[in-house]
């Protein structure tokens, strides 16, 4: 599958989001659009409130995490492709622009991954 670059956007907590078109063909001119958010969190620029300890949380996540988030719409005309992505990219920007440009996204994300992944290993001990 080829992932094609469409817009870099920089966001007002310091981030980058990034957002890729990753549609392919999937019969005569019949498409799968598909768009894929993408961005990339660095754990040890995060403000952590006090008593949490952050080796423990890029010992378990790593020094980086990806936030990623992809919608997609099946059997699109091979003419109406590149509508669908660009409004598909523009609804997703419209719904969620706000949320990820906030400045509690990055530590919240981080800790809500670390917290999702403590959980899965006591359920797998």
């Amino acid at each position: 599958m080829e992932t094609k670059p469409v817009k870099t956007i920089p966001l007002h907590n310091g981030l980058t989001l990034e957002i890729y078109d990753e549609s392919r063909e999937i019969a005569a001119k019949r498409w799968v659009v598909r768009m894929v958010a993408r961005i990339v969190i660095p754990i040890d620029n995060i403000a952590f409130a006090q008593g949490q300890n952050v080796s423990e949380i890029t010992d378990l996540l790593g020094k980086t995490i990806v936030f990623e988030k992809k919608k997609e719409r099946n059997f699109i005309a091979e003419k109406e492709k590149d509508a669908v992505l660009t409004a598909t990219c523009d609804s997703f920007l419209e719904t969620a622009g706000a949320y990820l440009s906030h400045s509690d996204f990055p530590r919240k994300f981080v800790f809500k991954q670390y917290r999702d992944r403590t959980a899965k290993m006591k359920w797998t001990r």
